[in-house]
C-alpha cells in the first residue's frame, strides 16, 4: 500500500496520495525501527516493480524517465533499509515511518 501510494505522487504528481501514505503509516501505531525497515524494503519492491506490473503491450505508467527515476528510488530504498540506514531513511520519501517518537 504504501509502495502503490507513493506511485501515485511519483507519476501522478498527487499530493493527497503523500497525505493519505502518513495517514496510512500512522495507522500503525507504534512501530519498531525493525519493522519500519522491513516495510521500507517492500515499498522499494513496489517501486521497483511498477514497471512489470503491467500487461508487456500496455503503455508505461510514466515517462522513461520517470519510470527509472521510480526504480532507482525503489533500489536506494531497498540498500538504506537493509543497512539500517535509519538517518537517510529520515529524510526519504518515507521519512514518516522512522521519525517517530
Amino acid at each position: 500500500m504504501i509502495g502503490d501510494l507513493y506511485e501515485r505522487k511519483h507519476f501522478n504528481n498527487s499530493e493527497s496520495a503523500l497525505w493519505l501514505l502518513e495517514s496510512f503509516v500512522d495507522g500503525y501505531g507504534a512501530m519498531s525501527d525493525d519493522m519500519a525497515f522491513r516495510t521500507a524494503i517492500h515499498a522499494g519492491v513496489q517501486l521497483i516493480c511498477c514497471y512489470t506490473r503491467r500487461a508487456p503491450t500496455d503503455p508505461l505508467p510514466g515517462t522513461p524517465e520517470q519510470v527509472a527515476d521510480a526504480m532507482k528510488l525503489g533500489v536506494d530504498i531497498i540498500v538504506k533499509a537493509w543497512k539500517k540506514d535509519k538517518a537517510w531513511l529520515e529524510t526519504s520519501i518515507l521519512s514518516c515511518m522512522f521519525k517517530r517518537p
